[in-house]
C-alpha cells in the first residue's frame, strides 16, 4: 500500500481500513487513523503476513500500521530519517538500475503464483518473509 506525503486523518484512515477490507471483507468506516490501526490490528491477529507500506513522510502515518498483529512483519520505505520507531532495523535501499526495474513485474508475478523460479529470491527469517 502506497501512503504519500499529503495522507492525514481521514485519507490516511481510509487507507488503513482499505487493508482491513481486504484482509476480513468487511471495510470500517472509520475517519480517525489509530481506531482505524486497532481494527487492522486485530485482522492481522496471529496471521504471519508480510505488510508493506510505501511512501510514509510522518510518524504520525506509521502509528496505525503498528497495533497488534504481533506475528506480522511491517515493512515501510520512506525517504525521512525519524519516522520510523527506534525498534525498525533500517536498511539503505539504491535507485534500481532499468534492468532490475523492468524485471521487477515479473518477479512478482512469480513471488505471487509460487514459480520455482522465484524462491532463491526469498529467504525466511523467524520474523517472516523478507525480500533479497
Amino acid at each position: 500500500m502506497t501512503i504519500g506525503e499529503d495522507a492525514v486523518r481521514p485519507e490516511l484512515a481510509e487507507k488503513v481500513t482499505n487493508v482491513v477490507g481486504l484482509l476480513t471483507g468487511v471495510r470500517p468506516g472509520l475517519t480517525d487513523p489509530l481506531a482505524a490501526g486497532a481494527e487492522l490490528g486485530r485482522a492481522l491477529g496471529d496471521r504471519r503476513v508480510l505488510l508493506v507500506v510505501a511512501d510514509v513522510w510522518t510518524s504520525a502515518q506509521v502509528e496505525p500500521f503498528l497495533v497488534g498483529g504481533s506475528a506480522a512483519v511491517r515493512l515501510f520505505t520512506t525517504r525521512v530519517r525519524g519516522v520510523l520507531p527506534c525498534s525498525a532495523e533500517p536498511a539503505q535501499v539504491d535507485e534500481m538500475a532499468r534492468d532490475e526495474a523492468e524485471g521487477a513485474p515479473e518477479l512478482q508475478n512469480a513471488l505471487l503464483s509460487g514459480q520455482p523460479a522465484a524462491r532463491p529470491c526469498v529467504r525466511t527469517r523467524s520474523t517472516g518473509p523478507l525480500m533479497a
